[in-house]
């Protein structure tokens, strides 16, 4: 039995000794790590130190007051560093005292006791931090406030009888909208109601990009009216709306080949519409929808029209008849007293019944001409005479200038001149 007990007291002496020798491995790591961490904080503090002393050392020139009040905040910011650096130590002796007295186990909560004060005490390490981080979160905050407020702009949010139909730039959007709008209803049918729009404006801050085009707006009113809608392109001549049509190609052909008639493959010359022809794609109400062949019938087509003619140097009665495919009697009818005796001076205008085609054409190019130049006679006083009598000292003949000039013709017939360069060849 003395035995028995002899053995148990012997195994509960192993059993404490392993036990306290695995409180003791896991103190000293504790005590290891307190002590990396506070040698870590003297470094800092020894490195922001010298790194206060380089700088001062470096804005001495500067003055002595910068100085100084540099030091005095290096020291500010390092003061928490140097009271980690007490607690630590101070816990450590304890968390030692308390070992050496009642065990290891008895020191465990002490340490946990230290590490909670040094981290999260009145001044500990996490309320250090926040004072620190929340004035920086702050700013960030501010400026995050101040960006994304200069990221938006200021709209004109509307309301079309009634209803909120998005936001635009300014006034003017709608006003080109609705006028697009009536531009492509009208192919409806004269019974139909007008359709009005009756706009309400207020001011909005939006995001970038979230006003409407005229385009767009357009769109969304002719959504709006109760009326079988379809998308095609609506042909503009000028500022005039010629009707809408799903498919362009053939009418882009036929505008080509109208314009082919008047090139001439000359390389200083430029062939267009005197009217601006452009397409605008978007909803469309279905009565404003044509077929591609009734706009070709109608740009291919001819009109009569009152037209003048300018004379030139050279011009005559009957070559200005020639010129114009017109005979004497029907240039008499508009022009009353022409003949063929007429007296033709360059710049006469005369008044001539034309044909001309839908679509007026214009023809610049450049033209190389001779033009013949005034002379001048030179006269002398002659004392052998009667008094006011002279004699010629140089007689003059005329003489030939070689000028390049832009020549524009619409259908035809010259209507400006620009000279670029002239030459005298004699």
């Amino acid at each position: 039995m003395a035995a028995e007990t002899q053995q148990k007291t012997a195994q509960n002496d192993t059993d404490n000794k392993e036990s306290k020798s695995a409180f003791d491995i896991i103190n000293g790591i504790g005590e290891y790590l307190f002590t990396v961490l506070l040698t870590a904080i003297s470094a800092i503090r020894a490195a922001a130190l010298r790194a206060c002393d380089t700088v001062g050392r470096a804005m001495k020139r500067l003055g002595g007051i910068f100085a100084g009040w540099f030091r005095l905040h290096a020291e500010i910011l390092s003061r928490p560093f140097e009271r980690y650096s007490r607690s630590i130590k101070l816990g450590n002796a304890r968390v030692r005292k308390v070992r050496e007295e009642k065990g290891a186990l008895a020191a465990i909560p002490a340490r946990v006791k230290i590490i909670g004060k040094v981290l999260f005490g009145k001044r500990g390490i996490a309320v250090t931090i926040c004072n620190y981080a929340l004035p920086v979160i702050s700013m960030l905050f501010l400026f995050s406030v101040v960006t994304y407020a200069n990221n938006q702009t200021y709209a004109v949010q509307l309301n079309i009888n009634g209803e909120f139909f998005g936001y635009i730039d300014d006034e003017t959007v709608f006003t080109d909208a609705e006028r697009m709008v009536q531009q492509r209803i009208t192919y409806m049918d004269s019974n139909t109601e007008i359709v009005t729009f009756e706009p309400s404006y207020s001011v909005a801050m939006v995001g970038y990009g979230s006003t409407l085009t005229k385009y767009q707006l357009a769109d969304k009113m002719l959504s709006s009216i109760d009326a079988e809608i379809e998308f095609a392109y609506g042909l503009y001549i000028g500022n005039s709306f010629y009707g809408a049509v799903v498919d362009r190609d053939k009418i882009d052909q036929t505008l080509e080949d109208l314009l082919d008639v008047y090139r001439t493959g000359n390389a200083t010359e430029k062939v267009e519409f005197e009217s601006k022809i452009t397409y605008e794609p978007g909803l469309y109400l279905s009565e404003s929808i044509v077929s591609e062949n009734s706009i070709i019938r109608q740009i291919t087509s001819k009109k009569s029209v009152a037209a003048y003619y300018t004379a030139v140097e050279g011009d005559s009665p009957i070559g200005i008849c020639s010129k114009l495919d017109m005979t004497y009697e029907e240039m008499a009818a508009l022009n009353p007293g022409f003949g063929a005796d007429t007296a033709i001076f360059i710049g006469d205008k005369f008044l001539i019944n034309q044909e001309e085609p839908f679509l007026a054409v214009t023809v610049t190019r450049q033209e190389v001409y001779d033009e013949r130049t005034p002379y001048e006679t030179v006269y002398q006083n002659d004392s052998t005479r009667y008094e006011g009598s002279s004699v010629i000292v140089q007689s003059g003949e005329r003489g030939t200038d070689r000028l390049t000039a832009d020549v524009s013709y619409i259908n035809g017939v010259e209507v400006r001149r620009k000279v670029l360069n002239r030459v005298t060849v004699s």
